[in-house]
Formats: structure tokens, sequence, C-alpha cells
């Protein structure tokens, strides 16, 4: 992965490189994650710790609590993120005798098992949608990345391009 040209697209890193379309996230994005978790997990348990220590009354012992609640979710989110790295997604055209495969969350998806491409709601306000495939016995292994707007559909085009798969946007 050292010496490719890395595109910034959206919040996102692309390249191709042989018979592999990688998307990632960018590095500004793992930044400012850790930033929002140190601010939000050091404070408030720090604080919390602290009025558990001095404050004897029921209300500051249920705000210390709620801060200690808040600080372990954040310092729980940092850890699951450092350990879980860059999220990156990877389109294997594969070569001849060799399939092609679609590799995401330390899984593979062989494309022999994929129909199709398509964009699935996610929900939300403003709503967001993920790409997903669509694979031949009816089910759908959702790829990410979840985004507003355009960019989910336009990275799923991106994607069923590279790998010479049918692109459906859908409104589900």
């Amino acid at each position: 992965m050292r010496g490719l040209r890395w595109e910034s697209q959206c919040g996102f890193q692309v390249v191709t490189h042989g018979t592999c379309y990688y998307i990632r996230e960018s590095p500004g994005s793992l930044i400012a994650g850790i930033v929002f978790g140190v601010v939000l997990a050091i404070p408030s348990g720090g604080y919390g710790v602290w009025l558990l220590l001095t404050d004897g009354t029921i209300g500051g012992r249920v705000f210390a609590a709620m801060l200690l609640l808040v600080s372990a979710v954040f310092t729980f989110l940092l850890w699951s993120s450092a350990r879980r790295g860059r999220w990156m997604l990877v389109y294997d055209r594969g070569q001849p005798g060799v399939p092609g495969e679609i590799r995401h969350s330390g899984k593979r998806l062989p494309v022999e098992r994929v129909r199709s491409l398509s964009t699935r709601s996610t929900g939300g306000s403003p709503p967001r949608s993920t790409v997903v495939a669509e694979l031949h016995d009816g089910t759908y292994e959702s790829l990410g990345p979840i985004g507003l707007l355009t960019w989910p559909a336009y990275w799923g085009q991106q994607a069923a391009t590279w790998m010479g798969l049918p692109f459906r946007h859908s409104t589900q």
C-alpha cells in the first residue's frame, strides 16, 4: 500500500492498483474522531470522579454516575476505533484463474455470489444511504460507506463499473 498515490474525494481516499480499487477513510476523519472522543472522555471522567469524591448529595452522585457513563462510552468508542483501524473497502476484479472478490471488515465476498451493487437507505435526518451488494440468493451485504446525498451512489457506481457489475440506485 506504500507508494500508491491516494486521491482524496469527499472525505475518502481512493486508488487503483492492478486489479484492485481501494476506498478508505481519510486521515482527517480519524483525527477528528480521536480529538472529539478525547475531549469528551477525559474531562467527563475526571469531573465524574471529582464529583464522587467531593459531593455527598444524591443528585451529585447521580450526575457523577452519568458523567462516568458518558466517559465510558466515549472511551469504548476510542478503543474500538483504534483497534479496528482505518475503514477500507477493496474491490478486486481477480485474474485469470483467480476469482474476484470484495473485501471489507475482515470478510471476503466472492464476486460470483454478487448479482449487482446498489444503494439502500439507512434512515436518519437528513437521509443517509449506503452501498450494498445484492446477492444471487436474494440477500444483501452492506459494504459502506454511509453518507449523505449522492456520495454512496457515486462510490457504488464507481465500484460497479470497476468490477463489471450492474448498479441500481434504490429508493428503499
